[in-house]
């Protein structure tokens, strides 16, 4: 097929084109999911279904790799008739887990660990239609079949025996979390064939130091083990296992992939150029993290004492997990926190949220370790069921006299004083 933007060849059912970075659809956005046990509706989840929370720290999310509870968000377009269709067209659940439609819109996976795995062949593989939708074998070395041409959502979701996967010429597409958190897969070479890649594909593979691909690949290429199209304006994947402290995003790169950098433990500094204009959750489990920089003349991205926000600063996209300072007041030009903004934040005990703002989003404060105090806005309308997901605690809540703020502390048996705005 051709992209109707630029009209360069481009592969079969692509999400984007690999050559104008142009999306070729609506975007697919994923999250992770590590959830602690909150009161009531903070849970999200039926009695059966369990889902870990991971503590943000270093030696939280360290020990977290070696469990078997992740679990993920992804939030997708959500234009058919029903949340129901919805989940039912745009996702297909598999036995380690299931979707359901999310309160805010989009779809949430819950990864359900007690359910039983389906038989798989003599070789531990699940097959439909060269899908590989699953696989139950033990092995540490896995060879996958050579009639397979997609490794499906999720197929290898949180393996920890598999140390090497050796993909066949062939395989076309690896599909969104496919090997998500195999902490212990140290290789995987991709070959000259594939030619889409989703998004968090090797998050969390903490022993991953370099991508390996084919020199053949006419698609993507690797520069210093990390992962770009061809024409490198995109950044697909940086190892979760590279171990350098700082890292400069190339001039050429415009396009940061969903959660590009998930996992990775040593990152401290990540300094972001001028031509980058799209980076949706690109830091996730990324807990030495402390400082974002941007180059001045970013005309879609600012930093101010290393925290990340569009241009216009209206927005607060990210809040450095490790930035020292026990308490923020956001600025009075943000009017909207983005989904998972203090994601893991290790040192805040109080955050102020200015007037102006009027939604707490999906896992807004997910994983906050110290959060004491949280002061909201009369102008807040909505807070979403998630938004203290698998944090240490729940903060006393300081609103003005505002029905949604009351209404969600008292379903969710959260402390909260109401003050007096004069």
């Amino acid at each position: 097929m051709r992209c109707p933007h630029c009209g360069k060849e481009i592969p079969d059912q692509s999400h984007y084109c690999l050559h104008c970075m142009t999306r070729l659809e609506e975007p697919v956005e994923v999250s992770p999911v590590p959830v602690s046990r909150i009161p009531k509706r903070l849970l999200l989840t039926a009695a059966a279904v369990l889902i870990l929370g991971v503590a943000a720290g270093g030696y939280f999310l360290l020990s977290s790799l070696n469990r078997s509870n992740p679990a993920s968000i992804e939030t997708i377009s959500t234009e058919s008739s029903s949340p129901e269709s919805t989940v039912q067209e745009s996702k297909q659940s598999n036995s380690i887990g299931e979707y359901r439609q999310a309160e805010t819109g989009g779809v949430i996976f819950e990864y359900n660990p007690d359910a039983p795995l389906p038989e798989g062949d003599e070789n531990g593989f699940i097959i439909e239609n060269g899908v590989l939708t699953q696989y139950v074998g033990s092995d540490t070395v896995v060879t996958i079949p050579e009639d397979v041409t997609t490794i499906g959502e999720r197929a290898f979701f949180n393996n920890q025996a598999v140390t090497e996967i050796i993909l066949p010429e062939g395989l076309l597409s690896i599909g969104t979390s496919a090997f998500y958190n195999c902490s212990h897969l140290e290789r995987v070479q991709l070959p000259a064939s594939l030619n889409q890649i989703d998004s968090q594909a090797f998050s969390l593979c903490t022993s991953l130091t370099e991508h390996v691909l084919s020199p053949d690949n006419p698609y993507f290429v690797v520069q210093d083990g990390i992962l770009y199209n061809q024409q490198q304006t995109a950044l697909n994947s940086y190892p979760a296992g590279k171990t350098d402290p700082a890292f400069s995003i190339p001039d050429t790169v415009t396009f940061v992939t969903p959660w590009a950098f998930e996992g990775n433990l040593y990152l401290e500094q990540v300094y972001v150029p001028e031509g980058v204009s799209e980076m949706p959750f690109a830091f996730g489990y990324c807990p030495q993290l402390r400082e974002i920089q941007v180059a001045e003349g970013n005309t879609s991205f600012r930093s101010e004492e290393g925290v990340l926000y569009t241009k216009d600063g209206q927005t607060l996209v990210f809040y450095p997990p490790n930035r020292e300072g026990d308490y923020f007041d956001i600025p009075q030009t943000v009017q909207q926190v983005e989904s998972n903004a203090f994601f893991g934040s290790r040192y805040l005990t109080k955050i102020t949220v200015p007037e102006g703002v009027s939604v707490l989003n999906v896992f807004v404060f997910k994983e906050v370790q110290q959060l004491r105090e949280l002061y909201l806005p009369a102008s807040i309308t909505m807070i979403d069921s998630t938004a203290f997901t698998g944090a240490a605690s729940l903060p006393t809540i300081y609103t003005p006299e505002n029905s949604v703020t009351e209404d969600f502390c008292a379903e969710n048996n959260i402390a909260y004083v109401i003050e007096d705005p004069s």
